[in-house]
């Protein structure tokens, strides 16, 4: 299976480069990939533990990259604590565990990624960024058709997808 990427780079509002990646096209791919709990990630999101497993197996396709493709893993834990009454109170929160992948765990077919496109989007995030902030500022109803497609813009260069 071989995936080529658009890499887009930008520096946010606190001057922190990120990096997003899009799928372009996937060439070959295997029939049973729909079927796994996959996602595509950087581990730069809050609630992604990256379980690396096997350094020698993950260093295939990420050595130089920094992105991976993983294997979903989710389990439930209680996180719950006693009240002033001596009670337990559970408070139970789903949490992600990411197996980064090389092959397919079927069919063994590699998984490969190819870095197409890449775009320097700093300016582009700026005016969408800038522009956000004037129009909540004054916060019209008039403007909130705008502003729900400002943020739809700006999902684009926050999240990558696959």
């Amino acid at each position: 299976m071989e995936v080529y990427l658009k890499k887009i780079s930008h520096k946010n509002e606190y001057n922190f480069v990120q990096i997003v990646y899009k799928t372009i096209r996937i060439e070959h791919k295997c029939f049973h990939m729909d079927k796994l709990p996959l996602k595509f990630t950087s581990g730069q999101e809050d609630d992604s533990i990256i379980e690396v497993l096997d350094d020698k197996l993950n260093s295939d396709n990420t050595k130089d990259n920094d992105f991976y493709l993983c294997l979903i893993f989710n389990s439930m834990i209680d996180d719950g604590d006693y009240n002033m009454d001596d009670e337990y109170e559970p408070f139970y929160k789903e949490e992600s565990t990411y197996v980064p992948i090389n092959y397919c765990p079927i069919c063994g077919d590699k998984i490969e990624f190819i870095i197409e496109e890449i775009l320097d989007a700093t300016n582009e995030y700026f005016e969408i960024f800038n522009e956000i902030k004037l129009l909540s500022k004054y916060r019209r109803k008039k403007d909130e058709k705008r502003l729900r497609e400002l943020y739809d813009k700006l999902y684009y260069y926050k999240y990558s997808e696959l």
